[in-house]
Formats: C-alpha cells, sequence, structure tokens
C-alpha cells in the first residue's frame, strides 16, 4: 500500500536509521568496556534509542497509515514541515544530553513536544471518518503516550536544571509513558500490520480496543 508521503516517510525512516546505528555503536563500545562512557553520554545513548530512532519510525508510521488513501498533495505543506522538523529537533535534543545539563534540554524538549503533538493532532484529524483498524488505534496510543512523555520529559528536565518545585516522581513517569506507554502499542500495531496486511482495513473490535487500552 503506497503512502502520498512517500518522501517524507523514507526521510524520517532514514535518519531514523542513522540514529539507530549512533546508538548501537555506543552500546557495543559501552557493553564490552571498550569505552567508559561519562553519564551525559549514556543518557545520550537512551534518547537517541527510546525518542530518537524508535519515534521517528512511529511518526513515520502515523503518517504512512493515517495518509492511505488519500488524494496526492493533501496536507503536502504540513507533512513537509513534520518530515524535516522532526529529524532535526529530535536529533538536536537528544544531542543536547551529550553537551549540557542546563535549561538548554527543556527548552530543545519542547519543541521535541511540538512536533509530537503535531503529529497527534493531524492523526486525530485523520481519523475521522476512517475505519480505525487496531493498528490505527494502537498508533494513535501509541503518539499520545508520546506527547505525555515528552510533557514529563520537558518537566523532568526543568527540575534537573534546577527547579525544585517539579516533583521527583516526574523521573519514574517520564520513561514509563515513552518506554511501556509508547513502545508496547506500536509493537502492537506494527504486528498486527506486518503479519497481516488487510488488518488496516478492518474495523478494531472490542478486543482490540482493550488490548490498546
Amino acid at each position: 500500500m503506497n503512502s502520498p508521503h512517500t518522501a517524507q516517510v523514507r526521510l524520517l525512516l532514514s535518519a531514523a536509521l542513522a540514529l539507530f546505528t549512533f546508538t548501537v555503536v555506543i552500546g557495543i563500545l559501552n557493553g564490552t568496556d571498550l569505552v567508559d562512557f561519562n553519564h551525559k553520554a549514556l543518557l545520550t545513548h537512551v534518547h537517541v534509542g527510546t525518542l530518537g530512532w524508535i519515534t521517528m519510525g512511529v511518526i513515520a508510521a502515523a503518517l504512512w497509515l493515517f495518509a492511505l488513501g488519500d488524494a496526492p498533495g493533501k496536507d503536502a505543506g504540513l507533512i513537509r514541515l513534520l518530515g524535516y522538523a522532526t529529524p532535526l529537533t529530535i536529533t538536536a535534543y537528544s544531542l543536547a544530553f551529550l553537551t549540557t545539563a542546563s535549561v538548554v534540554r527543556p527548552l530543545l524538549g519542547t519543541l521535541v513536544g511540538l512536533v509530537i503533538l503535531a503529529t497527534f493532532v493531524w492523526t486525530v484529524r485523520q481519523a475521522k471518518g476512517r475505519t480505525l483498524s487496531v493498528p490505527h488505534i494502537a498508533i494513535l496510543g501509541s503518539v499520545l503516550m508520546s506527547v505525555l512523555g515528552a510533557v514529563l520529559g520537558v518537566l523532568l528536565g526543568l527540575r534537573l536544571a534546577g527547579n525544585e518545585s517539579i516533583p521527583e516522581s516526574m523521573g519514574e513517569a517520564h520513561p514509563a509513558a515513552m518506554v511501556v506507554g509508547s513502545l508496547v502499542p506500536v509493537g502492537m500495531a506494527f504486528i498486527e500490520w506486518a503479519l497481516d496486511g488487510k488488518s488496516v482495513e478492518r474495523k478494531a473490535t472490542l478486543a482490540g480496543w482493550i488490548q490498546v487500552g
């Protein structure tokens, strides 16, 4: 099934592959004790993984799945903007962990959060009047949890930058939202979509909604 936004999907997946390579290299060097990375480098490794290549892959999937059947050119400007803004902001934010622990992190995190929010708003709009399959609602759930994870991440960054009014529990809620809340639903979506390509054309049953919920 071809996407009307093939160029942007390919760009996102290519950028995701580059970040995936980066984080795998750090992981191998660290795991084999060939390099003793500092805390900033390890935080970069984590964020290039969960936020970097995985989130870009999720956004690429959303742009692909929720545009199936659209006329060429629909929302072209917005999708082009998302196609460029997503890898730029996510890469900058991920690498900020390598160089700083200041307010720069939450500032860049806010930009990433806005990109993810724009993706979520677009997918919700695209969902109207469309047959919502399990892959559709799972990706919607994943992007929603990414929005929540981004908000929690910005708050955590502000706390680490010195704002003591933000509770420590942000440090627990943030990774839970990004790792469990986002990755488990999108894993469901990809498995169902890959194993049964026609699944995206079938309306999700109550069991499907419960599964994602």
